[in-house]
């Protein structure tokens, strides 16, 4: 049967809050009881467990192959057109593998372009009317 904290020797508090990961020094015993029950009230996990968790995430991260693309043109098939009219002049985009064509020149990002046409910053998918995917 599981102990009630109150009933818990000095040494037994000891080894309960270390295996909590507490910092129990100089604190009176009520405090280390309310400090364990919380833990206990709270799932909070164990010093030992949290480093076998740590070491499990450490281990499944490093399995992980695939990292996300996180360029901003992978998120739109190659060959996609943006065009926007801006000041009676009509200006078009096309995505291509390492970012967008426009002008003949590849930008990294629809903001540079949009910069590139207007003379100001602007965001590059609000300027060429762009939903997220």
């Amino acid at each position: 049967m599981k102990k009630n904290a109150n009933d818990l020797t000095n040494e037994e508090l000891k080894q309960k809050a270390k295996n909590y990961g507490l910092n129990i020094e100089n604190l009176h015993r009520a405090y280390i009881i309310e400090n364990i029950k919380w833990c206990e009230k709270y799932k909070a996990f164990s010093t030992q467990t949290q480093k076998k968790l740590a070491r499990l995430v450490a281990q499944y991260e490093r399995k992980q192959s695939i990292k996300p693309d996180n360029k901003e043109s992978a998120k739109y098939n190659s060959g996609t057109k943006f065009i926007r009219e801006f000041q009676s002049k009509k200006y078009e985009v096309i995505v291509v593998k390492d970012g967008y064509c426009f002008n003949g020149k590849v930008y990294k990002s629809l903001s540079a372009i949009a910069n590139e046409i207007t003379g100001t910053r602007w965001n590059g998918k609000r300027f060429f009317g762009v939903k997220n995917k």
